[in-house]
């Protein structure tokens, strides 16, 4: 199956996936790098999913299955990932700002240079998880969280004080392995129970996310042990002090920093493209004078109103909907250098909602008008940064970024 038939079988929810998925449990979709924005996957059996530097902002994972998946470089701004099974699974560089992970079962999980910046973590079972120096944990929130599968909760009493869980954590990443723990681990021959049963945790609203820390140099990974936190005594353990240097250092290092609108604020896109039809084996159904070929219901001098393909002499191609002879509705447009827009047109132009992908891979989502960036939205670099804002005229304002790169030039319906 190609990446477009996994995405065509979840369109049509979860029990149909859930079910392919249970008759075919030796294949592991290729979802990678697929668009999910906003989308509805709670519940899903999601299990060795390869989801790397899949755009999964704003999804609904709530109790969804994502045992080893491979989530490495995802876009998870903002996700709902309550109660979610991440065993085993790869987090690293992904950007899980402000994602909801109340209640999560993270086993094991790879989050090394991850950003968690305002995640919130209450329930959170944290047994064996890898973060490391990189991985961002400002703002981090919960009120308390697991060390273990047996529900071992820390803090023992009560919950975490503003700002401490983030505290305890980095310090935690700040240790070498080769450091002794605090205390020890659990005994090897205890018995782990194989299935974690997710606590009822009340939702937490999410708190704006600040702008990320400076980014830091990556070293070696760091399994969390079961650190026991203070139960309102005056006796602060060394690694809390220095962590809340640490957290000091990072706030004083931000506060001069620009904030900019969160990912949260972009607004749902409304065209849902099928994959585009093969044309190569196809006779058009009509042949311009200039050697545009179109494919679909033609009258005597232009495209009927519906669906059609138009391959354009230059080899850019458009797939989509037509209206008054031009492209009006929801269509893609891939220009012969690799780039595409996938989205609303009006008269032929980009305008509306769409999201524009360069030849290397950066990406592009939010408003447009006139064939450019225009509105809010989000840019997503290839290497997994990414800047969210209000563009004008095809640049972020306030900022020296653009996503057009060089002149666009898309050709009309011709005549």
């Amino acid at each position: 199956m190609t990446d477009n038939d996994y995405l065509s079988l979840i369109q049509q929810g979860v029990e149909a996936w859930n079910r392919w998925r249970s008759e075919n449990p030796e294949v592991k979709p290729d979802l990678s790098r697929a668009y999910l924005f906003e989308a509805d996957l709670s519940g899903f059996d999601l299990n060795h999913v390869n989801f790397s530097r899949v755009c999964l902002i704003g999804a609904n994972l709530k109790r969804a299955n994502l045992s080893g998946a491979e989530l490495d470089g995802a876009y998870a701004s903002g996700a709902n990932l309550s109660e979610a099974n991440l065993t085993g699974a790869n987090l690293s560089s992904a950007n899980l700002s402000e994602a909801n992970l109340n209640g999560a079962d993270m086993t094991s999980a790879q989050l090394e240079a991850t950003d968690l910046t305002a995640a919130q973590l209450t329930g959170a079972c944290l047994e064996n998880w890898r973060i490391s120096r990189a991985t961002k944990l400002h703002k981090v929130e919960g009120r308390y969280v697991y060390l273990d599968r047996q529900q071992k909760r820390c803090p023992l009493e009560g919950d975490f004080k503003p700002g401490e869980l983030a505290v305890m954590l980095q310090a935690e990443s700040d240790r070498s392995p080769s450091q002794p723990s605090p205390t020890p681990s659990p005994p090897k021959h205890k018995q782990v129970p194989p299935v974690w049963i997710s606590p009822q945790v009340p939702g937490v609203e999410s708190k704006p996310a600040p702008v990320e820390s400076p980014p830091e140099k990556p070293t070696e990974v760091a399994a969390l042990q079961p650190v026991a936190t203070p139960r309102r005594s005056r006796s602060i353990p060394w690694e809390i002090l220095v962590g809340v240097g640490v957290g000091l250092a990072v706030i004083a290092a931000i506060a001069s920093f620009p904030r900019t609108r969160t990912v949260t604020e972009l607004p749902p896109l409304v065209c849902n493209e099928p994959p585009l039809p093969s044309l190569a084996d196809r006779a058009p159904d009509h042949e311009y004078e200039d050697g545009t070929r179109f494919y679909g219901s033609f009258s005597n001098t232009a495209p009927l109103d519906g669906r059609g393909s138009m391959m354009y002499p230059n080899g850019d191609r458009y797939d989509g909907e037509f209206r008054d002879g031009k492209r009006n509705g929801c269509g893609t447009f891939t220009f012969e250098n690799g780039r595409n827009y996938v989205g609303q047109f009006r008269d032929d132009q980009f305008q509306g909602q769409g999201i524009w992908t360069l030849e290397n891979g950066d990406r592009y989502i939010g408003e447009f008008q006139a064939n450019k960036c225009n509105g809010q939205g989000t840019f997503i670099s290839v290497d997994g940064s990414q800047k969210t804002g209000i563009w004008e005229n095809g640049d972020l304002a306030g900022d020296n970024l653009s996503c057009d790169r060089s002149p666009l030039r898309l050709p009309g319906s011709p005549e």
